[in-house]
């Protein structure tokens, strides 16, 4: 619902009054879930700005600079990219290719700067937008609350529980693994406590009920996380194994199974 009415708002300057007329559409501050920041188009156009900013972001190359071990823009639309990144963020083209290509370390004596490589400048840009992306979408989601927000004095709520997002590549990496397994934990809160324990409530108070159905994926838990170290090593979960086969120098996340 917020991204319908955020977009006709965006669209309403340049609405006829025949639309306007059809959608019952009044000025933004005169709805309530758009009022709440007393803003109705700077914040939104600044949105746009960054996330076309860290589009433009991640297509910014990098090849071998001058000095040893550094970087720099590799060809002329990398520097296209670079510069239009910078006027979307207002901020200067100069400073953001430093911040890109050089790490800055701070020491009580002083401060360091260390030229990157291709490569760890290319790693410092996906940070960069990654970390701009999140507080895009946190500061998004908390405005998204304070405008429908509850009133705090209210002992009635609605809860949403998004579960199962559960995804499979052809190639998944010890991260995606870890992001199933919390996936696979919110599904067995979410079984516990709407199924087997109300169920269970319901065979204690003899409450004449139909059992309910549900796939319960306790045995994927335990099959990921069990710590029965006493019957080891046939009957430990992959944390477990994965933390004894760490002991070895030579384990890495990349030879995870």
């Amino acid at each position: 619902m917020y991204y319908i009415s955020f977009s006709l708002q965006l669209r309403q300057q340049s609405l006829s009054c025949q639309e306007i007329q059809k959608y019952k559409l009044d000025q933004p501050k005169s709805f309530r879930y758009l009022n709440q920041s007393n803003c109705y188009e700077l914040v939104g156009e600044a949105i746009f700005r960054v996330v076309a900013a860290i589009l433009h972001l991640g297509n910014i190359d990098f090849a071998k600079g001058k000095e040893i071990d550094s970087s720099a823009p590799k060809d002329e639309k990398s520097k296209f990219h670079l510069k239009t990144t910078a006027e979307l963020l207002m901020c200067d083209s100069v400073a953001l290719e430093d911040a890109l290509c050089k790490r800055v370390m701070v020491t009580p004596e002083e401060v360091i700067k260390r030229s990157l490589d291709p490569l760890g400048a290319a790693v410092s840009r996906d940070g960069l937008a990654k970390t701009t992306y999140s507080r895009l979408f946190d500061w998004l989601v908390d405005k998204i609350n304070n405008s429908i927000g509850q009133d705090s004095k209210s002992k009635s709520l609605i809860g949403v529980l998004d579960i199962y997002g559960f995804e499979s590549f052809k190639h998944n990496s010890f991260e995606q693994f870890c992001i199933n397994f919390t996936n696979e934990k919110l599904q067995q809160h979410f079984n516990q406590h709407v199924f087997k324990m109300e169920q269970e409530e319901y065979t204690k108070e003899a409450i004449d009920w139909s059992y309910i159905e549900f796939v319960d994926n306790q045995d994927v838990l335990d099959l990921i996380e069990k710590r029965n170290m006493k019957e080891m090593p046939r009957n430990i979960g992959i944390f477990s194994t994965n933390a004894i086969k760490t002991r070895s120098a030579a384990f890495s996340s990349t030879k995870f199974s």
